[in-house]
């Protein structure tokens, strides 16, 4: 009396009080999806000889994706490189669910304007992988800051700004400086047509 089981390609029988019996040949090797059916067959000097047919499935191996941490984006930045792989090391491939706001290329992401981006990273599998579940991923992208009006800075401070226009501060002490000098010559002037008059009186 034994029963038998199949191991591969050879298997082993066990018998009464769980000898090892020699004999069992499943006659085929299966070793991708979906598998198929093997005539075994068993032969031992001790048992009588034995045959049949048996069903071996092989299922798709499952896998998963890991998919890296995208960070927040600025309008301007360009474009950069996503990172993501599968347990069954096959090639994972992306798509942009948002192409208004951001497309992909590849492994290569483009920003078109501010807004949400997400990405989907898929592997779809082969004949001995099944396919991933997908990994979706959003990050935020963010308008580029406005640069600041310098033309008017300048004025509105108080301040020179390159090569534009003096501010009316400036212009107002270079007036005030401009009429004290005059003030002040005007009366050198005054001083000295009176001395030159008291020297004719003295003649």
């Amino acid at each position: 009396m034994h029963r038998r089981q199949q191991r591969g390609h050879h298997g082993l029988n066990v018998g009464v009080n769980a000898a090892i019996l020699t004999g069992l040949d499943l006659g085929s090797t299966f070793t991708n999806v979906p598998g198929g059916s093997a005539d075994w067959t068993f032969s031992n000097a001790n048992y009588a000889d034995d045959s049949g047919s048996v069903d071996i499935t092989i299922t798709k191996a499952p896998q998963t994706i890991t998919f890296a941490f995208i960070s927040d984006k600025t309008v301007g930045e360009g474009t950069f490189e996503l990172v993501a792989s599968s347990g069954s090391v096959l090639g994972v491939t992306f798509t942009s669910l948002t192409p208004d706001v951001c497309t992909v290329s590849g492994t290569t992401v483009t920003i078109v304007t501010a807004g949400t981006c997400t990405i989907q990273a898929d592997q779809a599998g082969d004949v001995n992988h099944a396919a991933a579940e997908a990994v979706t991923q959003s990050f935020e992208i963010s308008a580029a800051p406005t640069p600041p009006d310098t033309s008017r800075s300048g004025a509105a401070a108080g301040t020179t700004s390159g090569s534009g226009p003096l501010p009316w501060v400036v212009l107002i002490g270079i007036l005030t400086a401009f009429a004290a000098t005059a003030a002040f010559m005007v009366l050198m002037l005054k001083r000295q047509r009176d001395e030159d008059r008291g020297q004719g009186h003295i003649e």
